[in-house]
């Protein structure tokens, strides 16, 4: 696994936002802007529906970042 992670106390949805208004500041169409960071953060990001120390890595499976996880 990635040493790498969004903070605990930071959403998907709240990094993907950050980044849309950042490049949008920039002076960026703020749609294709939106679509495009999307995407990706898609190609590039998972989620784990488990997480931890004790975990067996086999049983872990993998999401889209923005898919919520099924219970």
């Amino acid at each position: 696994m990635s040493r790498y992670h969004l903070k605990h106390d930071l959403t998907i949805d709240q990094f993907y936002e950050d980044l849309v208004k950042i490049a949008v500041a920039g002076g960026a169409k703020e749609a294709a802007v939106r679509e495009k960071i999307r995407d990706c953060i898609s190609r590039h990001m998972l989620q784990a529906d488990i997480c931890g120390i004790f975990s067996n890595c086999d049983d872990v499976k993998f999401f889209d970042p923005f898919v919520k996880i099924p219970e």
